[in-house]
């Protein structure tokens, strides 16, 4: 374990000392150990970026103030936990974000944490973003909140400097000498930065505040406070302590305010991911002249169809010093739905395009009225399509009711309820006699019914009329320039 003297010492110093060091999380018998490889560095009183700007000490930020080598642990987005060790003497608020690992001991349980599967199955997307994050340290390693205040020499989480320090095997891969390079503080220097942030989050709530004064009228104000006590309110202290009911981030003209909880992902009966996030419908990365490398836009934006309060597009022609999204050029797209990509040659009206993914963003929200396994057959029946655009998929969430669909936990009670209609004796159906998911296969495939690619069941067409909508009278479209 790294001596407190380590952490008591300047804090750019101490981040950069930190990286190439192993981070060791022990709980349950298990003990966790990865390498360091990027860390931030936040000076409180002068850092604008750190909780603790100017000296401010609040519930929150109090384990800023605390002696060096404590555990900071805080939630960012609503749904991510971060962690961080407090640097410089007690009293002086600064911590270093321990922002990327290289896993090196107990990769099984690692993987397990973060994507719910070992090591070795995981894709070469998940090997690439294993653990290059704050979020995603603290996901992988089994870091939260609980361990925020730990103090130094606590063996539920340090950091040393040789896994053998922490009677682990050495690593090899670890003796070349370290290329430690420094660069520019991630997402403070630009709002369009902090828009992008936003794709992260499932909900959150838009005040138009850029200050903490303006929030503060604006908490006043929801507060229905009687007008003669405005003189004597200090509105950027009641400011402050509306971030500490409701954490967020100043963006632009608005303060956002995070989620109070994420939602669980979404996934498939076998229990792997389906949609993996099930927050966003589109994103649109749009540009300006003002700013031409483009912000993300997430949709559904719900205030374009209610006209209510300040939504994500309003956030975004803001940042992008444009009055409408006509003015604005379309640089990227994705679709929540893997089988529909490359969107921008589907259309050629941004205003449509946006007015569409609002549209498969009400679709994923309402997922058929509550109808059981909606979204699985949602998936099947676009691979069952061939779907691969955005207007089609409308159509076919529009036309559920034209498709029959078989989970696959369903089988043994779909061969039951047709050796029922049979008149099979109840006596054998019950008797345990019968294979009855190789049964319902059969029965299925038979029946022109097509098996989908994850297994997840059985689908098919049938005789009830498709109406088209959003692809009639003809699909395709030209590429947006």
């Amino acid at each position: 374990m790294l001596p407190q003297a380590f952490f008591n010492r300047d804090t750019v110093e101490a981040a950069r000392a930190l990286v190439g060091k192993y981070l060791v999380r022990r709980y349950g018998g298990v003990t966790l150990a990865a390498r360091i490889t990027e860390t931030e560095a936040y000076v409180g009183r002068t850092d604008k970026a750190c909780h603790a700007y100017g000296g401010r000490k609040t519930q929150r930020t109090q384990t800023l103030y605390a002696p060096p080598g404590t555990a900071y642990v805080y939630l960012i987005y609503g749904m991510h936990c971060c962690l961080n060790f407090v640097t410089e003497p007690e009293g002086e608020p600064a911590a270093v974000l321990i922002r990327g690992l290289a896993p090196r001991h107990n990769l099984d349980i690692i993987a397990e944490n973060r994507f719910h599967c070992k090591a070795g199955d995981m894709t070469a997307y998940q090997k690439k973003n294993f653990l290059n994050g704050p979020g995603k340290v603290c996901a992988g390693m089994n870091i939260d909140r609980a361990l925020n205040g730990l103090p130094w020499g606590s063996q539920a989480l340090f950091v040393c400097g040789r896994p053998e320090d922490a009677g682990l095997p050495p690593c090899p891969q670890d003796n070349e000498p370290l290329n430690i390079k420094v660069g520019k503080r991630i997402g403070i220097d630009y709002a369009e930065e902090a828009v992008d942030c936003l794709n992260s989050l499932e909900d959150y709530d838009v005040c138009p505040a850029g200050s903490y004064e303006e929030l503060g009228k604006f908490y006043l104000r929801r507060l229905k406070a009687p007008e003669d006590v405005l003189p004597y309110v200090d509105f950027e202290q009641l400011g402050q302590m509306y971030e500490d009911k409701h954490p967020g981030l100043f963006i632009g003209h608005c303060y956002v305010a995070y989620p109070k909880q994420p939602s669980p992902p979404i996934r498939q009966e076998n229990g792997a991911p389906l949609l993996w996030d099930a927050s966003w419908s589109v994103k649109l990365k749009l540009a300006s002249p003002a700013v031409p490398e483009g912000v993300w836009l997430r949709l559904p934006d719900y205030t374009l169809d209610t006209d209510y309060g300040v939504g994500e597009i309003d956030l975004v022609l803001h940042e992008l010093k444009v009055g409408s999204l006509d003015d604005c050029t379309l640089l990227e797209s994705q679709c929540i739905l893997p089988e529909i990509y490359d969107l921008m040659a589907q259309y050629n009206d941004v205003n449509e395009l946006v007015r569409d993914g609002n549209n498969l963003g009400h679709v994923m929200d309402e997922q058929g009225q509550g109808e059981p396994h909606w979204l699985e057959k949602f998936a099947a029946a676009l691979e069952y399509e061939s779907c691969h655009t955005l207007k089609f998929a409308l159509d076919i969430s529009q036309n559920m009711h034209c498709y029959e669909w078989v989970s696959g936990e369903e089988l043994a009670d779909f061969a039951a309820r047709h050796l029922r209609d049979e008149g099979v004796p109840e006596d054998l159906i019950q008797s345990g006699a019968i294979n009855f998911d190789d049964y319902a296969e059969d029965l299925l495939e038979t029946s022109g019914y097509m098996l989908t690619s994850g297994e997840t069941g059985y689908i098919s067409r049938n005789s009830r009329e498709f109406i088209r909508e959003y692809t009639a009278p003809e699909q395709g479209g030209i590429t947006m320039q």
